[in-house]
């Protein structure tokens, strides 16, 4: 169910997100050539988490929040470094994959995503099962980032979360990088030539420049709002349009000259088959909606009244 916003505005801000996210990595596969899939995350997330801090402070701010107040707030810690660990495994293997093989295939796992979710959201007791859910999700076919997330945006700004999680991130993803440089430097890097795990190519500036501020700063700060205002199945079945971005750029971009390899047929029609899901789990979204406006549901201080 949406929640102090309307449901256009925070359905817009999950679109957008998926855009950035399916466009960031047929990007990453332009930039990872000769790069350490490692290294270019623990660069993204060391730049993105300082920027994220500096945003959420100076939304802080900008609303009215006194040093004083913003001193009281109490961080869920415990919930931030899950989160942090989250983001973490989530990236370094994404990044890695594309890597391995490219954009299109990598934006085609992420769709896998709501299945994990809703399972731990009705474990969790956040939400019911319906039927129709079920099926949207199956057809549009990040899991514990979304579900805990959710819980920790209740009581803590948005931005921050986002910024505290990467800054958890940060230094496991660059120990990461020099424990599997040091003992296997060709497994994730096997096209760097020797003695230059650790640089950071020409070429991948501009990729690496996107993902810090469209793939982190403003996709993570947009996912951690819109998880506050909308179910945690929702967010994550809007993952179903990474692909359909991936695909359109890598056609664009192989029409265009660009070494890229272009989506086989069984991607594009995966990529096709996701619309559906996001068109049924949005419309449940929005019955289940209208369902509460008209029939509200029964609060303690009205039975105690009647």
């Amino acid at each position: 169910m949406m929640t102090g916003r309307r449901p256009v505005v925070v359905h817009g801000a999950l679109v957008l997100v998926q855009l950035i996210f399916g466009v960031g990595s047929v990007i990453a596969s332009l930039g990872l050539p000769a790069f350490n899939p490692l290294v270019f995350a623990a660069i993204r997330e060391a730049c993105a988490g300082p920027l994220l801090l500096a945003a959420a402070l100076w939304a802080e701010r900008s609303r009215g929040n006194s040093c004083r107040r913003r001193r009281r707030r109490r961080v869920p810690w415990g919930a931030v470094i899950v989160l942090g660990v989250c983001i973490f495994g989530n990236q370094a293997a994404y990044i890695l994959g594309i890597k391995f093989s490219n954009g299109v295939a990598g934006s085609l796992w992420q769709p896998s995503q709501p299945v994990l979710t809703l399972a731990l959201s009705v474990i969790l007791g956040r939400e019911k099962v319906s039927g129709r859910r079920v099926a949207g999700i199956a057809c549009a076919f990040g899991g514990c980032y979304v579900v805990l997330s959710k819980a920790v945006v209740r009581k803590t700004p948005p931005l921050l979360v986002a910024a505290l999680a990467y800054c958890c991130a940060t230094p496991i993803t660059f120990v990461t990088a020099a424990v599997a440089t040091s003992l296997a430097p060709r497994f994730a890097c096997s096209d760097c030539a020797e003695g230059t795990y650790w640089a950071v190519p020409k070429t991948a500036i501009p990729a690496l420049a996107y993902w810090i501020l469209f793939q982190s700063v403003a996709s993570y700060a947009l996912l951690t709002w819109a998880a506050k205002h909308a179910r945690a199945s929702v967010v994550s079945a809007y993952s179903a349009l990474q692909p359909v971005a991936a695909a359109t750029l890598a056609l664009a971009l192989n029409a265009a000259g660009r070494a890229t390899p272009p989506p086989r047929p069984k991607e594009l029609l995966a990529a096709s088959f996701v619309l559906g899901g996001l068109y049924i789990t949005a419309a449940t979204e929005e019955e289940e909606e209208e369902d509460v406006l008209k029939h509200p549901p029964l609060l303690l201080t009205d039975v105690e009244l009647s």
